[in-house]
């Protein structure tokens, strides 16, 4: 499974996946700006949330299945 992000904010430098427990599981730099493809095949299946360290952005849900 593969997670595409098209960055679009020159002030976002990582991306966080947190679980539903709050633990956060991955980050990925923003190093390169544009789309950015994550592989979340490694992640268990389960609630993830994807945040940023700029709180006026929501987390974006999403499911990891198997």
């Amino acid at each position: 499974m593969k997670l595409n992000v098209t960055d679009t904010s020159p002030t976002i430098n990582k991306l966080r996946i947190i679980n539903v427990l709050g633990q956060e599981v991955k980050t990925i730099s923003l190093e390169q700006k544009g789309i950015i493809i994550e592989d979340v095949s490694t992640l268990e299946p389960g609630i993830y949330f994807l945040t940023t360290e700029q709180l006026s952005i929501e987390p974006l849900k999403f499911i990891k299945t198997d």
